[in-house]
C-alpha cells in the first residue's frame, strides 16, 4: 500500500479556539485533513482515516488512525518524509544523496504517484476541494462516500 494524507479547505470557525485547531500552517488556510491508503497494483483506496483538524500533523494521524494494528507481520507501507519515524513505513531518504539514494528516491517517489492520481480523483469533485461551508460532522461522511464512488467508477467500463 501506499499511504498519504491530503487537506480539504473548511469554512474558518467562529470560535478563537477552534480557529486554531483547524489552520493548517503548511496549507495556510482552515482545514480538514484525512489518509488514504491506496493498492500499489490495483490502485484501489484500501485504508480511509481523518476528519481531524488541519494542524493535525500526518505521521500522528496515522499513529491516531492506528493503521499498523491491520497490517500482517512483516508488512510495509510506502509513505512520503512526512512518515519518517515508525519502521513500518518506507520513505525516501532525507539529507545529501549519493547517487545510489538519488535512484532509490525516484523509485519510491514513482510507485507514489498511484495515490497522488487518487487525490486527484477525489478532489475532481468540487465538494472537496472548494471550502466547505457546511456542519464540519458532514465532511467526513462525504469525503468517506467520494471515496466509496472513486473506488467503483475506477472499476466501470468506459
Amino acid at each position: 500500500m501506499v499511504l498519504d494524507s491530503t487537506e480539504c479547505p473548511v469554512e474558518r470557525p467562529y470560535d478563537p479556539l477552534i480557529q486554531r485547531i483547524f489552520y493548517s500552517g503548511k496549507s495556510k488556510q482552515h482545514s480538514m485533513k484525512y489518509e488514504i491508503a491506496v493498492g500499489l497494483q490495483d490502485g484501489d483506496i484500501k485504508w480511509i482515516n481523518g476528519g481531524v483538524p488541519g494542524s493535525v500533523h500526518d505521521l500522528k494521524l496515522a499513529r491516531y488512525g492506528q493503521i499498523k494494528e491491520h497490517l500482517l507481520p512483516h508488512e510495509f507501507i510506502l509513505a512520503d518524509k512526512a512518515y519518517v519515524g515508525e519502521s513500518i513505513f518506507i520513505t525516501p531518504i532525507k539529507g545529501t544523496h549519493t547517487k545510489l539514494e538519488e535512484a532509490i528516491n525516484m523509485v519510491l517517489n514513482t510507485h507514489r504517484e498511484v495515490v497522488e492520481h487518487t487525490f486527484c480523483r477525489i478532489k475532481n469533485f468540487h465538494c472537496l476541494s472548494q471550502r466547505w461551508r457546511h456542519n464540519l460532522t458532514l465532511h467526513p461522511i462525504v469525503f468517506q462516500t467520494i471515496c466509496n464512488i472513486v473506488n467503483i467508477d475506477k472499476h466501470i467500463p468506459v
